[in-house]
């Protein structure tokens, strides 16, 4: 065979060769892309715009019917049917800063999270520590799927440390819980933070009246 032909043809396979080469890895990406979009979609179901650290010294009388679960997002929240309620804190990044102006950037999160976003009253209630109180729509639009839910959002803070209590349901169910979630959290409690930020003081009860907490600090 000519050796410029037996060039030609190596030069050739060698071109076929990268071209599948970059074909795979185009197709690994695209797949790549695809999962990351899915798991996009699940945490934002999950309503990832509050932080997910279980906070400490905060007791929390579940109203009866909700039962304890999991998911990879937290690892202890409480549902009932399409309801859930989760407890969630974080240590203040500014110091001094007010449960308002905390509450204002939780609604700012929904506000860019969300597809659809609409306040229904903001306003400040009575707790165990000084608490601002969102209530509002939102909505998640994927290609196929539409989702609709309401949700009551409790920010707490004391000792330079905010606790968040998220209260939601699809919103054509919204109203059956509604009451429950707001004498719920009139009915908070939290104790003093220590300097040491631990999670051990977490105590959360099924049912008004009973509190307690295992070695973890939550109530099983």
């Amino acid at each position: 065979m000519d050796k410029k032909i037996l060039t030609a043809m190596i030069a050739a396979a060698v071109v076929l060769l990268m071209v599948g080469v970059l074909a795979a890895a185009v197709r690994k990406n695209n797949g790549k892309s695809e999962n990351s979009s899915a798991e996009s979609s699940e945490e934002l179901s999950e309503i990832i715009v509050i932080p997910s650290e279980m906070p400490g010294n905060i007791s929390v009388p579940i109203p009866a019917g909700f039962t304890e679960t999991s998911s990879p997002y937290y690892n202890k929240y409480f549902v009932m049917n399409n309801a859930s309620i989760i407890v969630t804190g974080e240590e203040l990044t500014i110091h001094g800063q007010s449960v308002k102006e905390y509450a204002a950037g939780v609604q700012k999160q929904y506000e860019k999270t969300a597809d659809e976003f609409a306040l229904l009253s903001s306003t400040e209630m009575k707790s165990g520590a000084p608490c601002w109180v969102l209530e509002f729509t939102y909505a998640l639009v994927g290609e196929d799927a539409r989702q609709d839910f309401q949700c009551v959002t409790a920010v707490l803070v004391k000792d330079d440390y905010a606790y968040i209590v998220t209260c939601k349901s699809k919103k054509e169910t919204f109203d059956r819980y509604r009451s429950a979630y707001l004498s719920m959290i009139e009915r908070i409690s939290v104790a003093d933070v220590p300097d040491s930020r631990s999670d051990s003081g977490v105590s959360i009860g099924t049912q008004p009246g009973q509190i307690g907490a295992d070695s973890s600090g939550i109530v099983q």
